[in-house]
């Protein structure tokens, strides 16, 4: 996914490590308080990965470590506020738990454009699916 699609990728696959694999998400925002102007109930934190993943344990924590992979993606250039720090903090905390993960940073001639997504694709979807 790319944008807000990169969220939903993420999500889904965090969500259901059985089912979704492998995500290639691409400068996307993973705190979703960002997207609801500040906002927060328990609608918008089951759906935020950036705050149910730093409480995620157990059983939980366990299927995703064995079962999926995220690639996360982020330009440095035009428009890619906000999506490089939350990739960059995402990467950490998949890290962090121990969840399999690849964050790839791009120049800062890499906007937040499709012509740069399609690049991204290119690159990434041997590797996702070798």
């Amino acid at each position: 996914g790319c944008s807000l699609g990169a969220m939903y990728a993420a999500n889904f696959a965090l969500k259901h490590p059985e089912t979704f694999r492998r995500a290639l998400c691409m400068s996307g925002r993973y705190l979703a308080t960002a997207l609801t102007g500040g906002e927060n109930n328990l609608d918008v934190y089951f759906n935020n990965p950036l705050a149910y993943l730093t409480n995620m344990t157990g059983e939980t924590l366990a299927r995703v470590q064995r079962n999926t992979h995220l690639t996360l993606v982020c330009g440095q250039g035009a428009y890619e506020e906000g999506c490089i720090e939350e990739t960059v903090a995402l990467g950490q905390l998949l890290d962090r738990k121990g969840i399999p993960n690849l964050t790839d940073i791009w120049g800062r001639e890499s906007r937040h454009d499709w012509d740069w997504w399609h690049k991204q694709v290119a690159r990434h979807r041997g590797r996702m699916f070798a």
